[in-house]
Order: structure tokens, then sequence, then C-alpha cells
């Protein structure tokens, strides 16, 4: 993780890891970011661009489970089929990197950890396509 960024991390990882797993990884150089990955398992994810909530589980209708008062779930889903996808809901990584950051932060990113590398923002979905639908409602 020391020259990478924790996509390119978590990419490699899941590349060697063997197994069926899904996992959910955060980094304190990129606040407010959370990957979520499976690996031959399905995996399902539950986000809304306006809550600071992202949900996770191996069973999608495990997020059909109300977080609001008005007692709706979160509105967009993306699933993963578990080939070894990786999704990453946070700010984009532009608005990471131009944000101050003060002398402990710099000094914790001296190795080149946040570096340049392919990420998908919230909703990009591997294909290219946007793979946040909004979620089933009954």
């Amino acid at each position: 993780f020391l020259k990478m960024d924790l996509y390119n991390a978590v990419t490699e990882m899941i590349g060697r890891a063997e197994g069926s797993f899904g996992l959910q990884v955060h980094c304190t150089l990129e606040p407010g970011v959370v990957l979520v990955a499976s690996k031959g398992q399905p995996m399902s994810i539950a986000f809304d661009h306006d809550t600071p909530l992202v949900l996770f589980a191996s069973e999608a209708e495990a997020l059909n489970v109300s977080v609001r008062e008005s007692g709706k779930s979160l509105p967009y889903r993306i699933d993963l089929d578990g080939h070894g996808e990786i999704v990453r809901v946070g700010e984009p990584r532009a608005l990471l990197e131009g944000r101050f950051r003060d002398k402990e932060e710099r000094a914790a990113d001296v190795s080149g950890a946040v570096s340049e590398g392919k990420e998908r923002t919230k909703g990009e979905h591997p294909r290219g396509k946007s793979g946040a639908v909004p979620a089933h409602r009954d």
C-alpha cells in the first residue's frame, strides 16, 4: 500500500487472495471513502448521495431496511457479481487531492501512498456504464 492508493491496493489484494469473501475497506488518507469488494460471492451496496451512509450485505434483500424518518431505504443500489469486482463510494479523487491537508496529513502522505491510479467514483461501473440503479421498491 505504501506506493499505491487505496483502490489499487485492494485490487492487488483481491487478485492474490483465494477463497470466497466480501469486504469493505477504509483508509485515513481518503476520509469519507469506502471500497466494497467481493470475490466468489455476491455483494450488494446501498447508498444515497445526500446521506453519509453506505450499507452492504451479501443478501440484496437485507438492504431494504428503513434508515430514514420517512421509513424509506437508501435509493441507489449496486450489485457486485462476485467475480472480483470493487466499487469505490465517496468523493471523487480530484476533490480529495485538492483539499487542504494539515502537517500531520502531509507527513502521512510522504511515502506517495496517494498517487495516480484509476478508480471508480460513486456509481461508476467497471464496464463503463453506471452500475447504480434505483433500489427495487414494492
